[in-house]
């Protein structure tokens, strides 16, 4: 005999809905309009944001919750073993879900392109807790064009990010302009840049001393003052050096030259 769960008063559904993890809660808002409308409103809204991988796997985590993953793959990789049940996320994108509870989280299987099925669920995630995209990591690995559909529907959806990692070691030097020329100031605290030996001497950093001596470096930690200043910090074995922008040649900060 089923327990009718929707008639309890609504103080005890929210905090039922508030006992559940992610996954639990969105598979539960699934089920009907009533549903939805019913975990939308009562359910405790996490304090963090959204973080996304496009990479050799398509994923979204809560920062609030690690172990929680939602990961979209297509038909074609769907195990042999695999239990699973039909549904429509948002009314649009068809596709199967694993009843395979192997960790927290859900896999989704889609029948086209996985790109489609990680942005309709991340449409339909971010409306239902009202979430923006902290963190990003993206990567060539499926298809060279992978990071710039990433980045092209993340910046179509919010104006900056906390967070940006690209992993371009199958990439080209046109890909990473791009990524320097979409990004721009976009990226709040850390913009993390894994090259190719090639590319990484196509974009290493020169900085003009007072002494007419150059430091060349291709990693450093980035710092922005209120006022817009930049600094590189370079860090030693047992000592640091900040650079700051423009240098002694009057040169800038080579994200900001791309940006005029």
């Amino acid at each position: 005999m089923s327990f009718p769960s929707l008639r309890l008063p609504l103080v005890v559904l929210s905090i039922i809905f508030n006992c559940m993890r992610p996954e639990e809660i969105i598979r539960f808002s699934f089920l009907s309009k009533r549903c939805y409308t019913l975990t939308k409103t009562l359910k405790k809204k996490p304090k963090r944001g959204l973080d996304i991988m496009f990479c050799s796997y398509a994923s979204i985590e809560f920062l609030d919750s690690f172990s929680t993953r939602f990961e979209v793959s297509e038909f074609s990789d769907i195990p042999e073993d695999a239990q699973l049940e039909f549904l429509v996320i948002g009314g649009t994108l068809p596709c199967f879900v694993s009843m395979n509870r192997k960790r927290d989280g859900m896999d989704l299987y889609c029948q086209y392109d996985r790109f489609d099925g990680l942005t309709a669920l991340l449409k339909y995630i971010i409306d239902f807790y009202e979430l923006p995209i902290e963190n990003i990591s993206i990567g060539a690995d499926k298809h060279t064009k992978d990071p710039k559909r990433a980045l092209d529907w993340v910046f179509s959806q919010q104006e900056a990010l906390n967070e940006c990692y690209f992993d371009c070691d199958r990439s080209s030097d046109e890909e990473l302009q791009y990524l320097f020329d979409r990004i721009g100031n976009r990226v709040e605290k850390f913009l993390g840049v894994l090259m190719t030996s090639n590319v990484g001497e196509n974009f290493r950093y020169t900085f003009s001393n007072e002494d007419e001596t150059e430091r060349r470096f291709t990693f450093s930690y980035e710092l922005t003052r209120y006022d817009g200043t930049i600094a590189s910090v370079l860090l030693g074995n047992r000592s640091f050096c900040m650079c700051v922008w423009p240098d002694f040649d009057g040169k800038l900060y080579p994200v900001q030259e791309l940006e005029e």
